[in-house]
């Protein structure tokens, strides 16, 4: 049974650091967000390590991920209480990024990401700059 489907809301800061050798890479993702629900206001600080393989279509960029993490979710309810009820829980990822290379060192990235935190799921769309050395295998 899935429960909550949610999409992340409001502000969003996300930081990601990859390496990747032979189109095998490990990605370190730090994602904060906010989520409103009626009266709610929830946060949630996760961090998950993904694991990826990246197909290379001449400039252009396919890279399907999966990861585990954690995060610490934060729940205020509005009406009742300005205690935070704060959980430390473990989350898992999956989604699917591409890159399509302006420069050898300089790229324009976006993607779909998904996180299942007990029965809650988050979905989110994410576009960006990226720099950084990025070369097809030789």
């Amino acid at each position: 049974m899935i429960g909550n489907i949610n999409y992340f809301s409001n502000s969003n800061s996300e930081f990601d650091l990859s390496v990747c050798i032979n189109n095998y890479g490990l990605t370190f993702n730090s994602l904060n967000t906010s989520i409103d629900i009626n009266t709610s206001n929830t946060t949630a600080d996760s961090k998950l390590l993904y694991f990826f393989y990246r197909y290379n279509l001449n400039k252009f960029h396919l890279l399907p991920k999966f990861g585990i993490g954690s995060v610490n979710y934060r729940y205020i309810d509005l009406l009742s209480s300005f205690y935070p009820e704060t959980n430390i829980l473990t989350c898992f990822g999956y989604g699917i990024d591409t890159q399509y290379s302006l420069l050898s060192w300089l790229s324009i990235s976006g993607g779909f990401n998904v996180l299942s935190v007990k029965n809650n799921i988050f979905k989110g769309f994410s576009f960006g700059i990226q720099i950084g050395r990025l070369r097809n295998k030789a």
